[in-house]
């Protein structure tokens, strides 16, 4: 054996290790990138679980015979609630009982205006602003706003201080 072969020998297992130190690290490098992308998918699917949570919320509130109510009159401004899906509810997503979900909403009163006057009766048209807020588990929520228009009609001369002309 001569020593050129030696040298051969020896070089062959350095290039053995590294080329195996270099798959490691590729191989780590895109565990690492793909964890990172498997926790960017939750956190999206959790964005878009508590959006939906939000909408059902609206909806749920607006189905809802206890928020008609709450709708402010004239004589207060504003009403906050909290509520969690019902159990029959269509819009929330109570069938999927890991995750909870909690509804915080607010109605506030935007204006109350005149329609339509006659002799006999007077319309009035009133604005609200509905803001829902869904907790989807403990890490997602979603806020969103709507507005809900009334239509009240009384007999003219009537008194009533339940939806005043002044605002």
């Amino acid at each position: 054996m001569n020593a050129r072969s030696k040298h051969q020998r020896g070089f062959s297992l350095f290039v053995v290790v590294v080329l195996t130190a270099a798959i490691t690290v590729t191989s780590l490098f895109t565990l690492d990138v793909l964890g990172l992308n498997l926790t960017l998918q939750a956190n999206e699917r959790q964005a878009r679980d508590a959006l939906q949570a939000a909408e059902g919320g609206m909806q749920e509130m607006l189905h809802n015979q206890r928020f008609l109510d709450l709708l402010p009159d004239g004589t207060s401004e504003g009403a906050a609630v909290e509520f969690t899906p019902s159990e029959d509810s269509l819009f929330g997503i109570a069938d999927n009982s890991d995750i909870r979900t909690q509804y915080r909403g607010e109605i506030q009163l935007i204006r109350i205006t005149p329609l339509a006057e006659s002799s006999h009766s007077l319309t009035r048209g009133i604005v609200y602003k509905v803001t829902i807020e869904a907790e989807q588990g403990f890490d997602a929520s979603s806020t969103m706003e709507g507005y809900v228009y009334k239509i009240v009609a009384s007999q003219r001369g009537a008194v009533t201080d339940e939806y005043p002309l002044t605002q």
